[in-house]
């Protein structure tokens, strides 16, 4: 990093941050300013999008924080600060003025996704991730309608936006070109558009692309119909939040959800012989060990291709991030993600189990499932 810095010689740092990468990140920032005290840094991402003000007023190394869908606003951003005009005009935009944190009104929701363009991945060393594996990610519309009480994606825009077909064949070429041979479709509910999907597989099999490719969907979202035009069009996997087998946490998350509708769809998708990994939370509010253990259970009886056994991470801006002691849970450490080693021990657990108990249902859960 110090080496392209001093090459490049950058006007300015701008760091996508995630929960989970938050330690890197100001560790980065940190170094970054070692090599130029006066380079502006901005944190853009869902993590800074919740925590803007304890960033601001914790990491002096943060000079500006973007909140929501950053593409307009960086563009908005450089403009002010090339001209060093005032930035209360920026929507989504945080700063600094002398010592107070200043908070602008959040921006307007990106509508028409198909005006921006696609990422050029020949713009990093492309070639060095494709010795380690052939696939990639594409997004076909951002937003997500639920409301689950574990995840943040919602709050960063529930409205469903959509690309155009025709907008993603360019980057599904781009791609194919560069050498990936399998493609992530990574929305949040790529399975929404029962007939938006199903358009798009035909696109796919008329213009003969020949790749692989894995999705996200909701478990409700399963359809005979549309799982037969995936597979035709190359899915070979979906990832399915299942979440929990007990009814009860089910609506406690509001994963709007039943153990019964579960069953039903994983019969279909590997029907379809479409390969299911199936991803459970262990831990949330009202989990006690039998409820996991019926979590194991409901692991065992689909017998999906592949299985996740996590285990809570309240993430910031979430209800169970926001309000522990109502939701019942336990945080062991308010500010877990500002360290590096924050994965070795569960940062959280229901009131019922503690980490101890929650460490030994996982191990079991891997176990019994193998």
């Amino acid at each position: 990093l110090k080496d392209i810095f001093i090459e490049f010689k950058p006007d300015i740092i701008g760091l996508s941050v995630m929960t989970k990468t938050f330690a890197q990140s100001i560790e980065v920032a940190k170094q970054c300013k070692k090599l130029n005290t006066k380079i502006p840094i901005i944190f853009g991402g869902a993590h800074p999008t919740f925590c803007a003000q304890e960033i601001m007023s914790r990491h002096s190394v943060v000079d500006y924080i973007i909140k929501y869908e950053a593409e307009y606003v960086f563009r908005d951003f450089l403009k002010e600060l090339n001209t060093q005009s005032k930035f209360n005009t920026v929507k989504g935009l945080v700063y600094k003025d002398e010592d107070k944190i200043i908070e602008n009104e959040p921006p307007e929701l990106i509508r028409n996704l198909d005006a921006l363009d696609y990422p050029d991945r020949r713009l990093i060393p492309y070639k060095q991730y494709l010795q380690k594996d052939d696939e990639t990610t594409l997004i076909t519309m951002r937003g997500c309608p639920f409301n689950c009480k574990f995840c943040s994606s919602t709050l960063m825009g529930r409205t469903i936006r959509k690309r155009s077909l025709e907008n993603l064949l360019p980057e599904i070429r781009h791609l194919i070109d560069l050498g990936f041979k399998s493609i992530f479709f990574s929305d949040d509910t790529f399975t929404f558009d029962k007939q938006r999907v199903i358009a798009l597989c035909n696109l796919l099999i008329t213009e003969g692309f020949n790749f692989r490719w894995t999705c996200n969907m909701r478990i409700t979202d399963a359809d005979e119909e549309m799982l037969k035009y995936m597979k035709r069009a190359g899915c070979y996997r979906v990832f399915v939040g299942i979440e929990s087998g007990s009814n009860i946490i089910l609506n406690t998350i509001h994963k709007n959800l039943f153990v019964e509708q579960i069953h039903t769809a994983v019969r279909m998708i590997q029907n379809a012989k479409i390969e299911v990994h199936a991803s459970f939370a262990l831990g949330m509010p009202g989990e006690t060990e039998e409820s996991i253990k019926s979590s194991i259970q409901l692991a065992k009886d689909l017998n999906p291709e592949m299985v996740s056994f996590n285990i809570l991470t309240p993430y910031p801006g979430t209800a169970l991030s926001n309000n522990p002691e109502k939701e019942e849970i336990i945080i062991f450490d308010k500010y877990w993600y500002e360290k590096k080693d924050w994965f070795k021990k569960p940062i959280a657990t229901s009131k019922t189990l503690n980490i101890e108990q929650l460490e030994r249902l996982v191990k079991f859960a891997y176990m019994e499932f193998v």
